[in-house]
């Protein structure tokens, strides 16, 4: 988990940087109360980067256990 919250903050910062063409946009999921982050193009709304990405999300949680070790 600290891996992924270095990597939210990193996010974070780089899309505040003025001069930065993008923002950020939390989704909280209802069911798992997981945030997901959305770094987005300001001008297209196209999305650039989620954090975490999706497929991590797909990948059940003791399989994904299994992956890291």
């Amino acid at each position: 988990k600290t891996a992924v919250k270095q990597q939210e903050a990193r996010a974070a910062y780089g899309a505040n940087v003025p001069g930065n063409n993008t923002r950020l946009q939390f989704r909280v999921d209802e069911k798992t109360n997981d945030v997901t982050i959305l770094i987005k193009d300001k001008d297209t709304d196209k999305v650039i980067r989620t954090i975490p990405p999706e497929a991590i999300k797909d990948i059940p949680a003791g399989q994904l256990m299994s992956i890291s070790r």
